[in-house]
Parts: C-alpha cells; structure tokens; sequence
C-alpha cells in the first residue's frame, strides 16, 4: 500500500479559540489582552478568462490581494484598548504608522503552533459602542476594529 506523504501527523482538529494577538507590547498591551476573536482574512487571486476554439477557460491571475482582517476586543472599564486604537488612528491623520502584527494560533496545551504575520498593518475602523440603562443581563461590552495591511504570511 502506498502512502501519501503529504498527509499530516497531527490529526488533531484547530479549536477556535485557541489564539494570541501581537502588536507591539510596549504600545498596544491592553489590545493585545482584550482581543476575544479574530477572523482570518481572505486572500485572492484573479482570474483571467481566455478563449480558445469556442471553448472558454481560466488562467490565474496577476494579483495577490488580501481582504482586510477584523478583530473584536472586551472594553475594558478604562477605555485603554480602545484609547489605543483610536490614539493609533488620529496619529495616522499626519504620519504614517505601520506595525508588523502576528496571530499565534495555540495548540491544543496552548502552546504556539502557528503564527500568521501581518505586514504594515494599521488600524482603519473602530466601531461605535453601545451603552444602555435598559439592559438586565449583564453582558460586557465589545468594539470590532478592523485593519489593513499589506500582506500576510504563514511564518511558522
């Protein structure tokens, strides 16, 4: 019987909960903590049709591009996530601040098994939050933000 030596060892499915967030610790350390879900982003590439006899077929593109990656972060009852964030934007009115983040995705004991690296990323939207005397169950309060980046990369 021959074997497939492109099939993986580890047969162990990913949980979605397994994951830390790095940005720059000195900076964004409550970002950084407060992150409570992610979601990886879409890569594409084009696609260029072409004709040939009366038959139509694809070739692949010429263009990598990424779609931007959202993230949702607790607020804290300081407001220091999401002060980071919003101090991250106005700075980037008058001077271009970039930062290099990097998504460990956590083995099943917790321990970094991958990481994704996003390159020259910044952050583009934080959404409004919400408050309201009206709630009766206690439930936390989140913002999502989103950022953009150049490209990222699997770098382990």
């Amino acid at each position: 019987m021959a074997t497939n030596s492109n099939l993986t060892t580890n047969l162990n499915l990913l949980a979605p909960n397994g994951f830390r967030l790095i940005i720059d610790k000195a900076e964004f350390a409550n970002t950084e903590f407060f992150v409570t879900s992610f979601s990886l982003p879409s890569a594409n590439l084009g696609e260029t049709q072409v004709n040939y006899k009366n038959a139509i077929g694809y070739v692949p593109g010429e263009t990598l591009t990424f779609d931007s990656i959202s993230m949702r972060i607790a607020m804290d009852e300081e407001l220091k996530g999401y002060t980071e964030l919003l101090q991250w934007m106005v700075v980037n009115e008058t001077k271009l601040t970039v930062k290099d983040m990097i998504v460990s995705i956590l083995s099943n004991t917790n321990e970094p098994n991958k990481q994704i690296q996003f390159t020259n990323a910044f952050p583009v939207s934080v959404s409004g939050v919400e408050f309201s005397t009206q709630n009766t169950d206690i439930e936390f309060l989140q913002t999502d933000i989103t950022f953009r980046y150049d490209r990222f990369t699997i770098i382990k």
